[in-house]
C-alpha cells in the first residue's frame, strides 16, 4: 500500500501541551488542524480512531488491485496473455461481488468464498473439477502475495485456507499394441485423405505422441522452424522458460512435415487451421477410427514420456524433450510410473553387474534396439500397411 501521506490523511500525537494533550491531524491536501484534549487517553483513542479512518479511505479496492495484478503479470512477468487471461478470470469469479478493499479481506472471508467454489456448478450442472478449484486457491494465495509485497495488505488472509481434493496426476494412457494401431491410422490419413484439414489434422496430433508436443507448440510452428531437412523442429516459444527447445524429429514425421513447409514462405504459419482444441480433437478422431480406447492430447505427451523413460532416456532428457523444468512434473503427470520404477531398476541392475554406461560422444546409439527408437524412429512396418493399403486396425 502506498504511504498515507500520498493517499490519505494522517495523524500526529497525542503530544504535552501545557496542561493538555495536542494532536496534529493533517488531511489529503495537506492541510494541518491542531485538537487539545484534557486527558491523554482520550487523544489516544481519536487518534486511534482517525487512523483506522485514514487507512480505510487509503486503502486500494480488490477491484483496482486485480487490474494492476493483471498487468504485473503481462508486463513483468511476462506470462502468455492466454495464461494470464485465465488467472484473472479465475481471480475475478473467486472475489465476485466482493466491493471492499484488499485490507477488508480476512482468513474467514477467504475460506468461506472457497468453500463456495468448491461447490460451484458449471454449465453443464456438475460440481468443479478439484484440479480446477485447488488450481485457483493456488491462484488467490499467490496474488494475495503479491498485494502484501506491495503493501496493499499486512497480511496474505488465505495463506492458511486448506485446499480440499486432490489433484489428478496423469492420463490414461494407449498401450503400445493400441499406438501403433493409432499411428498407422495417423500416417494412412496424413498420405491419403483428399481434405487438406483432415491430412494437417493427423500431422498435428502424431506430432504430440512422436515429439511429445503441447498442443499450443505445435499450432504456433512456422515454416521456418522445420530445420536441416526436416530433422529439426524448433520450438522458440512457449508456456516456460524450459519450453524453448529443439526437437529432433522421427523418421516417419519428417516427410509430413516438409510437404507442410514446401513452396511457403519462411514465417508463414506452418499449418493452415489453427483453431484451439484442434489438436485433441483429431487425437480422438484417430482414436475412433483405430478402434482404441479413445484419448487427448495430452495422453499421447504422457505416453511418449513413458516409451522415452521405459527405453532408458535419462530423466533430464525426457523431461526437456517434453519442456519440463524438472523430471519431477515429467514423473508426476506424464510418465507411468511403473515405466520410472522400472528404469531405475535397470540402472541399478547395470551398475552391480559392471556394465558400462555408453559414453558420450561414442557414436553408439544406446537405444537402437530400445522400445522409443523402434516406435518413434522405425514405424515401418505401418508405413509398409500404408503403401499397401492395409488397414491399420
Amino acid at each position: 500500500m502506498a504511504r498515507q501521506k500520498e493517499r490519505g490523511g494522517r495523524v500526529h500525537g497525542p503530544y504535552p501541551y501545557r496542561r493538555q494533550w495536542r494532536i496534529v491531524v493533517v488531511d489529503e491536501d495537506g492541510q494541518r488542524l491542531h485538537r487539545y484534549f484534557e486527558r491523554e487517553e482520550e487523544a489516544k483513542q481519536v487518534v486511534r480512531s482517525l487512523r483506522r479512518e485514514f487507512r480505510k479511505k487509503a486503502a486500494k479496492p480488490l477491484k483496482e488491485a486485480l487490474v494492476e495484478y493483471e498487468l504485473h503479470m503481462r508486463d513483468d512477468l511476462r506470462n502468455k496473455l492466454g495464461s494470464v487471461k485465465t488467472t484473472a478470470a479465475r481471480l475475478t469469479q473467486f472475489f465476485k461481488d466482493f466491493d471492499g478493499s484488499v485490507e477488508d479481506l480476512d482468513e474467514a472471508e477467504c475460506a468461506r468464498r472457497y468453500e463456495a467454489l468448491r461447490f460451484h456448478l458449471t454449465p453443464r450442472g456438475t460440481r468443479i473439477a478439484d484440479d480446477t478449484q485447488l488450481n485457483t486457491l493456488a491462484q488467490v494465495k499467490t496474488f494475495l502475495g503479491w498485494c502484501v509485497k506491495m503493501k496493499l495488505a499486512k497480511v496474505n488472509p488465505a495463506a492458511n485456507v486448506e485446499g480440499k481434493g486432490r489433484h489428478r496426476h496423469g492420463k490414461p494412457q494407449l498401450r503400445i499394441d493400441e499406438a501403433r494401431k493409432w499411428l498407422t491410422v495417423a500416417v494412412r490419413m496424413a498420405t491419403t485423405a483428399e481434405s487438406e484439414r483432415e491430412r494437417e489434422g493427423a500431422v498435428k496430433a502424431m506430432m504430440t505422441l512422436g515429439m511429445g508436443l503441447r498442443e499450443s507448440e505445435v499450432l504456433r510452428r512456422e515454416v521456418r522452424d522445420v530445420d536441416d531437412g526436416g530433422c529439426l523442429l524448433w520450438v522458440p516459444d512457449t508456456k516456460t522458460e524450459a519450453g524453448r527447445r529443439t526437437q529432433e524429429v522421427p523418421d516417419f514425421l519428417r516427410p509430413f512435415l516438409l510437404a507442410q513447409a514446401k513452396g511457403r514462405e519462411a514465417t508463414e504459419p506452418l499449418f493452415r487451421y489453427r483453431t484451439r482444441g484442434v489438436g485433441r480433437k483429431w487425437v480422438k478422431r484417430i482414436c475412433k477410427k483405430a478402434g482404441v480406447m479413445v484419448v487427448g492430447a495430452q495422453s499421447m505427451r504422457g505416453l511418449h514420456a513413458t516409451l522415452a523413460v521405459d527405453a532408458g532416456i535419462t530423466s533430464h532428457a525426457v523431461a526437456a524433450a517434453l519442456g519440463h523444468q524438472s523430471f519431477t512434473t515429467t514423473a508426476r503427470s506424464y510418465a507411468k510410473a511403473e515405466a520410472v520404477t522400472a528404469a531405475k531398476q535397470r540402472r541399478t541392475t547395470r551398475v552391480l553387474s559392471g556394465r558400462p554406461e555408453v559414453a558420450k560422444g561414442s557414436g553408439v546409439r544406446p537405444l537402437e534396439h530400445g522400445k522409443l527408437h523402434n516406435f518413434l524412429h522405425n514405424f515401418s512396418g505401418s508405413e509398409r500397411d500404408v503403401m499397401k493399403g492395409g488397414s491399420g486396425k
